[in-house]
Formats: C-alpha cells, sequence, structure tokens
C-alpha cells in the first residue's frame, strides 16, 4: 500500500515535466522557422544544430520512459504508450533520419562542409 502512495504522489510531478516538455518542443518546432534568423544575433545558434536536436530526442526518450512507464503500471493502458512510440519515432526519424534537412542553419552549415 505504501508504494501505491509514493507511485500517486510522485506521478502528478512526471506527467507535469512531460506536459512542460511537450509544450516547449511544440513552441521550438512552431517558433523555429520564424525566429532562425535571429538566433546567432541573440547567441542562441546552437537551437539550430543539429547536435542539438539530436541530444533533445535522446531527453524526449528518458522523459518519455519516466512518464509512460509509472502511468502503465498504474492504469494499465498500452493506447498513450502507443502514440508516445508513434511520437518519439516521429522525432527520431526528423532528428537522425533526415540529417541536414532540418532546417536553413543546416543546409547552411552541409554547404560550407562540403
Amino acid at each position: 500500500m505504501n508504494t501505491m502512495n509514493t507511485l500517486t504522489r510522485i506521478s502528478p510531478a512526471r506527467d507535469w515535466i512531460g506536459i512542460v516538455a511537450s509544450i516547449g518542443c511544440a513552441v521550438h518546432c512552431a517558433a523555429m522557422p520564424f525566429v532562425i534568423a535571429y538566433l546567432p544575433m541573440l547567441g542562441l545558434s546552437f537551437l539550430a544544430d543539429e547536435g542539438f536536436h539530436r541530444w533533445m530526442t535522446l531527453a524526449c526518450f528518458a522523459i518519455a520512459l519516466a512518464a509512460f512507464v509509472p502511468g502503465f503500471r498504474q492504469h494499465r493502458r498500452w493506447v498513450p504508450g502507443a502514440i508516445a512510440v508513434i511520437g518519439l519515432s516521429l522525432i527520431t526519424f526528423a532528428a537522425f533520419g533526415i540529417a541536414g534537412d532540418c532546417c536553413v542553419a543546416c543546409e547552411i552549415q552541409v554547404e560550407f562542409e562540403s
């Protein structure tokens, strides 16, 4: 019984971490086409780097595991996990599968390396 109470107290914090991370990702993806030209001026050009997207993909996996594993243990429902797998697959493909095609900054970097 004590384990269930601990899980119930920790679960809302994990849910909020997942919600905040999801909103942050959505804002990043939606705003990037509009602010990409201003990133170097603000000293934030690392946000358009392929490496940043790859590290954030790994962070998404960690956050998803921290959120969905306890949720599955408590609720025993597969649908949220299946949706998470689809979303993580798309994020992973975008970060690793289409290297150099994610944004203008990546294309410029590839041209200079060639």
